[in-house]
């Protein structure tokens, strides 16, 4: 039998629960992404653009957004859930500059969140998901 030489190897039992924390800070970003396009700040209501911030457009994308919150919230559908944030990403990170958003991370955040994401596209949704069995 071979041994891990590993600090802690009892906590490697508790590796299939690693995806449900990658799951949970998934889902806050994109709720946090859809609270601020929804949320009218005074600045935005007398600004010039503020007609198009919070038209039917940016609604329709923070329902979007939200629909992805739950998704990894409760673990349904995560991996195509995953697949549409790993492409929201990818877009978000090479192409920060040219496309408008409400939110405007940096660029290493949108890394971090492509990563993350393709984690979870890899790894499955954990154990505490809700699946359909096949």
């Amino acid at each position: 039998m071979f041994h891990i030489l590993n600090p802690f190897p009892d906590l490697l039992n508790y590796s299939l629960f690693a995806p449900i924390f990658l799951r949970l800070a998934l889902s806050y970003v994109f709720f946090s992404f859809a609270t601020s396009i929804f949320k009218k700040n005074p600045e935005n209501i007398n600004s010039p653009t503020a007609s198009e911030e919070i038209g039917v457009r940016w609604k329709i994308w923070g329902i979007a957004e939200f629909v992805l919150a739950l998704a990894f919230f409760f673990g349904f559908g995560v991996q195509i859930a995953s697949m549409i944030s790993a492409f929201y990403a990818f877009v978000l990170f090479f192409f920060h500059t040219q496309v408008t958003i409400p939110q405007k991370e940096t660029r290493l955040f949108y890394l971090l969140l492509l990563f993350v994401s393709l984690s979870l596209l890899v790894s499955g949704a954990g154990v505490l998901a809700i699946d359909w069995p096949l």
